[in-house]
């Protein structure tokens, strides 16, 4: 089950055309974000808009796609295969096509945290209740961590000892992690600081069976960088991560 995502907020260009008469057109379709702007072939995006009637067919180039309407504002499609590099995207709903930019990659980029192939929508968020557990990691990618300090101030900030690992990806592995609830444990804001530049991540609790997890409680974040979502999972404790300095770090995460 998948629902609307109040926290993917992209902008895209985009262009209306009518193929029919302007009469068949009355009814506005717009294009206003693709999430993310580029995906390899087999991915999903999400499409925000409006005017998606049921049976719209989209399009990246001339390759009509795999794609599910979640209203009449969203789209979820999957980019298509033996296609690649910038692409128009468009969506046509009976005579009218909107359309916009969109770069079908050869390989997920390796500076980014693997997203998992589907997009989620999650439901309201379920509340943290008591704060957080100190290892996580990528439901995507097993191999990528996060070890995140108790401040001892009531779970409300991340602590400076707090940091990203990987076991083969130096490029995400050994960075500083830093982060806060918003409001009364509504939501979390954490920041990645990769190679001097920093990734914002806003996310909250959602319900572990959205993406079949037995875990106690799942992190959903989406990157205000990027637009990916990031699913993160409470790890086992006595989780190792050999290559990862994590000497100065609490227990949990040696």
């Amino acid at each position: 089950m998948r629902f609307w995502n109040p926290f993917l907020m992209g902008v895209a260009l985009f262009s209306l055309s009518c193929d029919g008469d302007d009469a068949d057109c009355a009814e506005p379709l717009n294009i206003a974000a693709v999430e993310p702007d580029n995906n390899p072939a087999g991915y999903e995006v999400l499409i925000r808009g409006e005017g998606f009637t049921a049976g719209a067919v989209v399009r990246f180039g001339n390759v009509v796609a795999d794609a599910r309407r979640i209203d009449r504002d969203v789209l979820i499609a999957e980019v298509p295969g033996g296609i690649d590099g910038p692409v128009e995207l468009s969506v046509q709903s009976g005579n009218c096509i909107a359309r916009t930019g969109f770069e079908i990659l050869t390989n997920y980029p390796s500076d980014q945290p693997l997203s998992a192939p589907f997009i989620i929508v999650p439901p309201l968020n379920i509340g943290f209740n008591s704060g957080i557990d100190n290892l996580w990691y990528n439901l995507a990618d097993p191999d990528h961590l996060f070890c995140l300090d108790r401040s001892g101030n009531d779970f409300q900030t991340i602590g400076f000892n707090s940091l990203e690992c990987h076991q083969t990806n130096p490029l995400l592995a050994g960075n500083r992690v830093e982060g806060e609830y918003v409001g009364d444990f509504e939501s979390l804001l954490l920041r990645v600081i990769r190679d001097r530049e920093t990734e914002i991540y806003d996310g909250y609790a959602i319900d572990p069976a959205l993406v079949n997890s037995d875990s106690a409680l799942v992190l959903f974040l989406v990157s205000r960088n990027t637009n990916r979502q990031l699913i993160l999972q409470a790890a086992d404790p006595n989780l190792s991560m050999p290559d990862c300095d994590v000497s100065f770090l609490f227990p949990e995460c040696q």
